[in-house]
């Protein structure tokens, strides 16, 4: 599953993990070296096919804070199904 970080200066450039890292390290967008304070997680969810309703978008929103967070099944509702941001985002 892929995931991208939106940094405050727009630019989406980071897996989550290569964020975390880099939080720790320079607190900068390694693009245009704006610095950033703080990471933003966005989880998007859509409704598995099958389901009788029609397809959805859900972001769900958490802080990364540990490492143990990273798993791509954290937080998805049942009947849902984790896509990546760029997808929720086209509406694929």
């Amino acid at each position: 599953l892929r995931d991208t970080l939106i940094l405050p200066c727009r630019h989406l450039c980071l897996c989550n993990s290569c964020a975390d890292t880099l939080r720790y390290q320079a607190n900068n967008c390694p693009i245009c070296r704006l610095p950033f304070r703080a990471l933003l997680q966005i989880r998007a969810v859509r409704k598995k096919p099958g389901a009788l309703s029609p397809v959805s978008f859900s972001p769900v929103l958490a802080q990364s804070m540990d490492h143990d967070e990273h798993s791509s099944s954290d937080s998805v509702p049942p009947g849902f199904e984790p896509i990546s941001l760029l997808e929720a985002l086209n509406g694929l």
